[in-house]
């Protein structure tokens, strides 16, 4: 037997199938056919998809802790007593989470068995500060305190707290339902001339556990300026881009790790090597069509993420190995005419045009672009999101054979109908970069 107790906030992140053997055996097993269509080429100027059902995100079931330990109790063999019984002692930690305790059983090799109990850790009275971490001297601040009654019957609390040092806080008394919680206030002035503060909180109930907490509040100016003074500096860029250090810093310790974001992280950090070295895994993320997957477990891939990763790569001057070039533009390109289906990794929204769009401004990049392509979707610029513009102009700008191409470009600009005549004028002026006219923000 085997026995294992883990949080299940590290189930909420993923789920583990790993242990539920007879699931798996005795699954589902739907059939799947494949089909392709040439449809898109005689009637491409409608849109295909679940019109009916809202577009749609999404996260995980709820919010995921960042930092915890999550293994509790490991035990490879747990030995049994005559009876086939055993007896284990779980060591808890500080968490006060939901945890898995989960046993396996086998015997032989052709019996085995699994089992699962969920238990929730909890205390009766819980403190929860809500300070600032900073303040500055001189200020009326409120601190506030949540109180939280985790036990299964109503109680009544006294909830007192004390600035360490200067002067105590008139204690509250707050009633609770089981379960429930409240928050309470204290008004208070930061005195002059004191470099940190530091609260308590106490709560006491009657037969329930004390809860207590305390939080150190730091309040000091600014480190590099001078005693008594105080300074701004306002720095004028000749681009948006020119400082980047948050989002760089940001990205460094970014901490997830599908393709996608490796792809993000690598460019922005503008680290060729790291490029090098991650290109050459993209054959392992590769699927049967040529299409590149979000984690090479994955059994599709998905035209979005091959023509962004192809696309960012071309835009920054990063090589993809030619062994693989080929293969992702030939998937693109199947997609595109309808050859393969599309992946099932999207949010169920109508953008079949707007993702063969997308893949189409790859394979321009790339000079394998067919301008008979663009008569397969519907194209209104009118309608067409700001990304789908974007992809637009740039297969235009590229493209001088497509049909009416140049005309596309051109901007149709006029005053409003309804303006007074010789009372309304328009400006328009070409800029070379995003940043050239800031004019407006500076107003």
């Amino acid at each position: 037997v085997l026995l294992v107790a883990v949080d299940e906030a590290l189930l909420e992140l993923r789920k583990n199938d790993s242990w539920e053997l007879l699931s798996a055996m005795m699954g589902e097993r739907p059939l799947r056919v494949a089909t392709s269509t040439m449809q898109s080429q005689i009637v491409g100027k409608r849109h295909y998809g679940l019109k009916a059902l809202p577009s749609g995100g999404g996260g995980g079931v709820s919010s995921a802790r960042e930092l915890f330990d999550t293994l509790l109790f490991w035990k490879a063999v747990l030995p049994l007593d005559k009876n086939g019984e055993a007896t284990a002692e779980i060591p808890m930690n500080d968490s006060l989470s939901s945890f898995r305790i989960v046993a396996i059983a086998t015997e032989g090799a052709s019996r085995f068995g699994q089992g699962a109990k969920s238990v929730r850790t909890r205390q009766d009275l819980m403190l929860f500060a809500g300070l600032s971490p900073f303040t500055r001297q001189g200020d009326r601040t409120r601190a506030e305190v949540t109180v939280r009654n985790g036990s299964d019957a109503a109680l009544e609390a006294e909830v007192a707290g004390e600035v360490i040092g200067r002067s105590k806080l008139k204690a509250q008394n707050v009633k609770l339902a089981a379960g429930a919680s409240q928050t309470l206030h204290w008004d208070y002035e930061i005195p002059k001339e004191v470099a940190s503060l530091q609260y308590e909180f106490t709560a006491r109930a009657g037969g329930a556990s004390e809860g207590k907490e305390a939080l150190k509040l730091n309040a000091a100016p600014p480190k590099d300026a001078f005693p008594g003074t105080a300074s701004m500096e306002v720095r004028v860029e000749k681009k948006l881009s020119s400082n980047l250090g948050a989002v760089k810093t940001y990205m460094e310790a970014y901490p997830y790790r599908c393709l996608e974001q490796q792809v993000s992280k690598v460019i922005t950090a503008q680290d060729k090597k790291a490029w090098r070295s991650l290109a050459k895994t993209f054959p392992q993320y590769a699927d049967a069509k040529g299409l590149l997957k979000y984690f090479p477990e994955m059994g599709e891939g998905s035209e979005v993420l091959t023509a962004y990763v192809l696309s960012i790569a071309e835009a920054g001057g990063y090589e993809v190995p030619p062994a693989f070039l080929p293969t992702a533009l030939e998937g693109l390109k199947n997609f595109v005419e309808g050859k393969v289906y599309p992946s099932g990794f999207i949010y169920p929204a109508a953008d079949l045009s707007l993702r063969k769009l997308s893949a189409m401004d790859t394979l321009s990049r790339y000079h394998v672009f067919e301008p008979a392509w663009l008569s397969t979707i519907q194209l209104d610029p009118s309608v067409l999101p700001l990304s789908a513009l974007v992809d637009y102009r740039g297969i235009l700008s590229r493209e001088a054979n497509v049909p009416k191409g140049k005309e596309a470009l051109k901007l149709n600009a006029a005053p409003p109908k309804d303006a007074f005549p010789g009372t309304a004028s328009m400006e328009v002026r070409v800029e070379k970069k995003l940043s050239s006219n800031l004019g407006a923000v500076k107003t």
